[in-house]
C-alpha cells in the first residue's frame, strides 16, 4: 500500500490549504495555484518523459532486466537540458510560489 491513512490526510489538508484562499480572492491567488500547477505539470513531465523512453527501448530491445536503470542510462546518454530546464524551472516555481 502506498498511501497510509496519515499521509492521505495531509494530501487533503493540502489540497485544501490551497483552495481556501481561492474562496477568499479569487482574482489573486488563481494566478498562484496556476503557476503552482504549472510547476507540478513540468516536473511530472519530465518524470515520465524518461520512464516511458526507459520501458519503450526495454520493449523494443527485448530487455526487461529493470527499465529504471534503462531511464537513467538513457538520461546520461541523451542531451537533456530541455528536460532538465523544465525541472529546474519547475522546482523554481515552485520554491518561489510556496514560500
Amino acid at each position: 500500500m502506498i498511501f497510509s491513512k496519515k499521509s492521505d490526510s495531509r494530501i487533503i489538508l493540502m489540497i485544501t490549504f490551497f483552495l481556501k484562499p481561492l474562496k477568499r480572492n479569487l482574482v489573486i491567488h488563481s494566478e498562484k495555484v496556476f503557476l503552482i500547477s504549472f510547476g507540478l505539470l513540468a516536473i511530472l513531465g519530465y518524470v515520465v518523459l524518461f520512464g516511458l523512453m526507459g520501458f519503450i527501448w526495454n520493449s523494443l530491445t527485448k530487455n526487461w532486466d529493470s527499465w529504471v536503470t534503462t531511464t537513467i542510462q538513457l538520461a546520461k546518454n541523451i542531451s537533456i537540458f530541455p528536460a532538465l530546464a523544465a525541472l529546474v524551472a519547475g522546482i523554481v516555481i515552485l520554491f518561489f510560489l510556496i514560500n
